[in-house]
């Protein structure tokens, strides 16, 4: 499958999640330049990859970095955190942040 022909057809919602967070760290990993243009990216979904922010961080250094979380049901971002530029030497995973007020 080619990194940026996806058919989604046929595909169930974990399947889906999967394929975006393989293409997220692929990206990161072979072609950090298709996101340097991008000033932030808010990544959300399933739990992140400490190893693939590092990457990131170290890759794309003028982009602000931000993980959101919220309930799948309603479609919404309860709490966001923005990566620092150096996640600690001891980080074993990326914090999700602290509720977003009246969410």
């Amino acid at each position: 499958m080619d990194l940026f022909t996806i058919g989604y057809e046929g595909r169930t919602l974990p399947q889906l999640i999967r394929l975006l967070e393989e293409h997220f760290n692929a990206l990161v990993d072979y072609r950090p330049e298709a996101l340097a243009s991008m000033r932030q990216i808010v990544v959300g979904g399933e739990r992140l990859s400490v190893g693939h922010m590092r990457r990131a961080l170290d890759r794309l250094p003028s982009t602000r970095l931000i993980n959101a979380y919220g309930p799948t049901e309603c479609t919404t971002i309860g709490c966001c955190y923005a990566i620092p530029a150096a996640l600690p030497a001891d980080a074993v995973s990326v914090p999700i942040g602290v509720p977003i007020a009246n969410t």
